[in-house]
């Protein structure tokens, strides 16, 4: 039968990373995270392992868009070089490709990783250098964009109705 894969030659998977501790201390604030600053969470771990099982079952199982099993030119997955956002990208990738899915030794049955763990390759570059995920701090035009809109007089009144935030 054929698979929503033989159609269709793309799909491509836009997402943030899940719950993550403060990016710094609150006024007042005796909190203590931890994993520090901005860090996934196991809360966020989870968020993102549930996303990629919903997506294993619609994209894998129902849909046929993708294979069973793991190939490594059927997936590119890039995070942002954060913690947070590599540790999202893993957690989701187990769900679509969890534990009792990978490999197994040459003439074997004998899975090549315990559990049968699928290790998949995410993909990132540094902040200044990423021109895809972070492009909005990398693009001249866009801070050129964004300086002559805080000159504007609707941004300063904006800014002046919430200055107490």
């Amino acid at each position: 039968s054929r698979g929503l894969g033989d159609v269709y030659k793309r799909q491509v998977l836009v997402t943030r990373h899940g719950d993550r501790t403060p990016m710094r201390a609150f006024p007042l604030s005796r909190s203590l995270w931890e994993q520090g600053w901005g860090q996934l969470t196991s809360v966020g771990m989870n968020q993102h392992f549930h996303l990629g099982q919903i997506f294993r079952k619609r994209y894998i199982e129902e849909l046929k868009f993708f294979p069973d099993d793991y190939h490594v030119h059927d997936i590119y997955v890039r995070a942002t070089d954060k913690d947070r956002t590599i540790m999202s990208a893993q957690c989701f990738m187990m769900g679509l490709y969890p534990p009792g899915v990978g490999p197994l030794l040459p003439n074997s049955t004998e899975p090549a990783l315990p559990h049968r763990f699928q290790p998949v390759s995410i993909r990132s570059t540094a902040i200044g250098n990423d021109t895809l995920l972070h492009a909005y701090k990398n693009c001249p035009k866009l801070k050129e964009l964004t300086k002559m809109i805080k000159h504007t007089e609707k941004w300063k009144k904006i800014e002046k109705e919430n200055e107490q935030f």
